[in-house]
């Protein structure tokens, strides 16, 4: 009986079951099948989930090569000072060095600075590796420094200027004009040198300055020099100002300020039955008005505003105020150098009614029939002062003398004969002052010691250290001595 065969042993039924296996399975997964499902049962459809697969994400190409660039010094610098730059946008002060990626593009735009005005208005850089760059400037202006010092006004271009810094161009012709205030002259300085102003134009010149470069302008406002001519005609005169005093015997010429005031003092000299003295002064000045003529009495107080001339009227006159006499004192036994001169404050009220003369080895005699005030000049390097006192004579009415160390202008302290009964012939006193008159010896019981201020006006009592004396109806004999 022949094998039977079995289905199995078949290999092509095996395919043909793979094949409908498949297919079947294809079928019931298909969305087709599982929406007819759906919709016969009413069931959801299972749809697989699955991840969707993360696609590497991709930059750009410019980014890639930007990261992929190498970072790049770039240095910016200027020929020109303080110098500033927009780069980008952003301003920077010069020299600035910045960090940037090759291949970047650096727009830069210089800055005009205060003096200087850059040679381009833009340059463009593209950054292909590390760099130096650097901006071209040309001088463009100049700086004016302005310095004003005193009481006036620097005019520049018909505009006041002070201490101030102005800017133009290099060539610009500047018109300068310095006007003091009254009484005062102004000096012009340029770069520290002096000009020459013109002494033939107007008081105050308008000056050209033409600038080629930094300046400095400097103005200086000061007192006005001017020019006292004095010819006392061969008297003895005493000219005293305010920091100076002169003695003029005949002519000299004397530099000082507008607005001095001058004291003059003149004496007589003997001559014949009478005296010679000076009784006017013929006076000549400029003035802010002009040339102006006055005349002054023999002893006044001249205020001067411009050059001045000063002349003598000399004549015979029967009284007058005698002139200095130069004598000395004693200085550690030596003869030093001193002047008696008079007072003139009184005149007015009284007049001159004594004599003195130097007798030597420091010994002064006064011989004083009225009221008297005497100056000895003994200078200002001492610091104790001793006055021996000798009575020769004494005249009708009430013998007096005092003693007045000036320790400032018109001030002092005071030593004088107060007691009742009178001065008489052979009567010897001591009185002795220290420096700053303070008295350090006298006899108390007979003198008497204070302070005093004078009231008048006399050149003669404004230099502390002198010695004044006043004496009345009396002769006397004075030695004096001074320690150092």
């Amino acid at each position: 009986m022949p094998e039977e065969r079995r289905w199995y042993r078949d290999p092509v039924n095996w395919l043909t079951i793979a094949v409908l296996v498949g297919f079947t399975v294809a079928v019931v997964t298909s969305p087709t099948f599982q929406s007819w499902l759906h919709s016969l049962w009413g069931a959801q459809p299972q749809q697989p989930q699955q991840q969707p697969a993360q696609q590497p994400q991709q930059q750009p190409a410019a980014q890639q090569q930007l990261q992929q660039a190498r970072l790049c010094s770039v240095l910016i610098e200027a020929d020109a000072p303080n110098a500033t730059a927009l780069v980008n946008g952003t301003l920077h002060a010069l020299p600035a060095r910045l960090t940037v990626r090759e291949g970047s593009l650096l727009v830069i735009e210089p800055q005009p600075t205060v003096t200087h005005e850059p040679l381009n208005s833009s340059v463009t850089v593209k950054v292909t590796g590390n760099a130096t760059v650097v901006l071209r400037y040309r001088r463009a202006y100049a700086l004016v420094r302005t310095v004003v010092s005193g009481p006036g006004q620097l005019i520049v271009n018909g505009t006041p200027v002070g201490n101030a810094t102005l800017r133009v161009r290099p060539g610009t012709l500047l018109e300068v004009l310095a006007v003091p205030d009254l009484e005062k002259e102004a000096e012009l300085y340029v770069n520290g040198s002096k000009l020459s102003l013109c002494a033939t134009c107007s008081p105050n010149p308008l000056v050209p300055i033409e600038i080629r470069g930094d300046t400095e302008l400097v103005a200086v406002f000061g007192p006005k020099r001017i020019v006292l001519h004095v010819d006392t005609g061969n008297m003895s005169v005493l000219l005293k100002a305010r920091y100076w005093e002169q003695w003029v015997n005949g002519t000299a010429t004397i530099g000082l300020f507008a607005g001095d005031r001058v004291n003059v003092t003149t004496f007589c000299v003997p001559f014949e039955d009478a005296l010679r003295c000076v009784v006017s002064w013929a006076v000549s000045q400029y003035t802010p008005l002009g040339l102006l003529n006055s005349s002054a009495p023999p002893n006044a107080t001249i205020s001067l505003h411009g050059d001045a001339w000063m002349r003598a009227v000399v004549s015979k006159v029967k009284s007058g105020v005698p002139s200095p006499v130069r004598g000395g004192v004693l200085m550690n036994g030596s003869e030093v150098p001193a002047t008696m001169m008079p007072t003139t404050a009184w005149q007015s009220i009284r007049p001159w009614t004594a004599r003195y003369e130097y007798l030597g080895n420091g010994v002064w005699r006064i011989d004083s029939s009225g009221s008297n005030e005497i100056v000895l000049d003994i200078g200002a390097n001492w610091s104790k002062l001793k006055v021996e006192l000798f009575v020769e004579d004494i005249y009708p009415g009430r013998p007096f003398a005092e003693f007045n160390v000036l320790t400032e202008p018109y001030k002092g302290f005071f030593c004088n004969y107060c007691d009742m009964s009178p001065l008489l012939p052979g009567d010897k006193y001591v009185v002795v002052f220290d420096r700053s008159g303070k008295v350090l010896q006298y006899d108390f019981t007979k003198w008497c010691a204070g302070t005093t201020k004078y009231s008048v006006s006399d050149p003669v009592l404004e230099v502390p250290g002198r010695l004044v004396i006043w004496v009345k109806s009396i002769r006397l004999r004075l030695r004096v001595e001074v320690s150092p």
